[in-house]
């Protein structure tokens, strides 16, 4: 693992941190993955909320032969609960001859639950030769339950 980045502030109470900083760049070999990218804030408190906004520039992932570029616009973690909100704007998966290149637009994450609304602007694949462009507008997952409409 290399880092190379800028700590902007750093205050230290007893107990709890607070970090404002960008990080340049983030190098890791282990499990063959690659990120370049700027981590504006970060704000971890006792044990139970941290919120994080960002732009995630570069995320290159070789394991699994799965390639994403995308910047991730903000990252709102408290506990049990995730929230998303970015652009994933190229995604390019070679794994089962899968090609997709979309934008996701919202993902919405909570404890045993999971929804999503996004345009998948190019979905190819060639296994089985099967060819598809469509727009996938919403994708609702529940605990046992799977609801699409595209």
């Amino acid at each position: 693992m290399i880092r190379s980045y800028q700590l902007l502030h750093n205050t230290k109470t007893t107990g709890h941190e607070i970090r404002s900083y960008q990080l340049l760049h983030n190098t890791k070999t282990e499990g063959h993955e690659i990120r370049s990218y700027q981590l504006l804030h970060n704000t971890k408190t006792t044990g139970h909320e941290m919120i994080r906004s960002y732009q995630l520039l570069h995320n290159t992932k070789t394991t699994g032969h799965e390639i994403r570029s995308y910047q991730l616009l903000h990252d709102t973690k408290t506990e049990g609960h995730e929230m998303r909100s970015y652009q994933l704007l190229h995604n390019t998966k070679t794994t089962r001859h899968n090609i997709n290149s979309y934008q996701l637009l919202y993902e919405t994450k909570t404890e045993g639950h999971e929804i999503r609304s996004y345009q998948l602007l190019h979905d190819t694949k060639t296994t089985g030769h099967n060819i598809r462009f469509y727009q996938l507008l919403y994708d609702t997952k529940t605990e046992g339950h799977v609801i699409r409409s595209y």
